[in-house]
């Protein structure tokens, strides 16, 4: 997959520029969010497409929705994930 090669790439220039600046990334701390627009790709099919992106020689898990900033994001890049979060914390 040509995305998870640049992924891979620009990860790799980040940790040298980090290792340069003594700066330690957590690898257990980050994970992976294959985000598409295409309508016609099931949430599930689309889940079922593994990427591997390396930090620190690692490979990153992957999820289904990720918590950046506070705000809940899936797999489609819309609210959604933080509606459902939200309605479920007032239940």
């Amino acid at each position: 997959m040509e995305a998870e090669n640049y992924a891979n790439q620009d990860l790799n220039q980040i940790e040298r520029w980090a290792n340069n600046n003594k700066i330690e990334f957590n690898e257990t701390k980050s994970k992976v969010l294959l985000i598409s627009r295409k309508r016609l790709i099931s949430r599930k099919r689309q889940y079922d497409k593994e990427v591997n992106i390396y930090l620190n020689y690692k490979r990153l898990l992957q999820s289904e929705t990720l918590k950046y900033l506070g705000i809940h994001l899936d797999t489609k890049f819309n609210f959604n994930a933080n509606i459902d979060h939200t309605v479920e914390k007032l239940l």
